[in-house]
């Protein structure tokens, strides 16, 4: 072989290992993205539910009547509970929104409206308000900093100016009387705690806290009395007899054209999302729930 043979064989590896570089180079970052974790189930109920919004001007509409309005598009979403715990060792904000239980739904229902508000319809606006709303202080620190009481929930998004806690200003209320230890005193029942037992004194500082505050709620034979107080989009928690429980199932007020104050909420007895009957009925049939806690929407600040 001579040497204009020999070097242009070299000049034919090195443009080879060029091109390999270069395709490395530039595909580098899809590939990143490709293998990033992805929590977000639902991304075409996202950017139906937007379409509709930007369709019927719903940024117009008052924050409570936005957020019933958003609920309503999630009627026959099938019912999915523990949708949050998919690891033993670490949090993450997981948002599913083909398959609701009682507090992602309102909590869905809450952070869609909040985007819509925003006038910035894109996921990352979504995601930013579920992690503000679902933690304390509207930081995901660890499992801990999850908001897991429906009570202490309220009153934490109370603090970052999301809603309004209103159970106290209703006529009837009453101090809630039990103190919160469920989880503490159940933690097996709990796939983090149950795998990382050393989190259970963090619980425990939380639980006390809540104790601590001043809690009220309207107990369930006043709520029929009362309901006329009540708005679309009021989150509602139903408080338990379960003790060191505080509330035992959630939802939304929904006011028909009627004018019938009616209960909206995912059923694990009807297995989806529902438009249910008047809230003081469903109340009095229930063996388990002795009343209510209730927090209103707050316009964006």
């Amino acid at each position: 072989m001579c040497a204009h043979d020999k070097n242009d064989g070299a000049d034919k590896l090195t443009r080879r290992e060029f091109l390999a570089v270069s395709a490395a180079i530039t595909f580098a970052p899809a590939i990143a993205v490709a293998q990033k974790e992805d929590f977000f189930t639902g991304r075409d109920v996202f950017a139906r539910i937007m379409d509709q919004a930007k369709a019927g001007q719903w940024q117009k509409l008052q924050m409570g009547d936005l957020v019933g309005q958003v609920a309503k598009t999630f009627i026959g979403t099938p019912y999915v509970g523990h949708t949050f715990e998919i690891f033993d060792d670490r949090e993450v904000c997981v948002i599913n929104l083909k398959g609701l239980d009682c507090a992602t739904f309102y909590e869905a229902s809450l952070a869609l409206a909040r985007t819509i508000k925003t006038g910035r319809l894109t996921e990352s606006e979504f995601q930013k308000q579920t992690t503000r709303i679902r933690y304390r202080g509207g930081k995901l620190k660890g499992y801990v900093s999850r908001l897991h009481y429906a009570i202490d929930y309220f009153h934490d998004n109370e603090e970052k100016g999301i809603v309004q806690t209103i159970s106290d200003d209703i006529p009837g209320a009453l101090l809630y009387p039990r103190k919160i230890s469920f989880m503490t005193k159940n933690f097996e029942k709990y796939r983090q705690l149950k795998a990382n037992p050393a989190l259970v004194p963090e619980i425990t500082k939380t639980e006390d806290e809540i104790n601590f505050r001043r809690n009220f709620y309207i107990p369930k034979e006043k709520v029929g009395e009362i309901e006329i107080l009540l708005k679309t989009g009021d989150l509602l928690g139903l408080t338990t007899t379960t003790e060191g429980l505080d509330v035992s199932h959630t939802g939304l007020c929904y006011r028909d054209e009627t004018d019938t104050l009616r209960f909206m909420h995912a059923s694990s007895v009807k297995k989806e999302v529902i438009l249910d009957g008047r809230l003081s009925d469903y109340l009095t049939k229930s063996k388990i729930n002795d009343g209510i806690i209730v927090a209103r929407p707050l316009e964006l600040s």
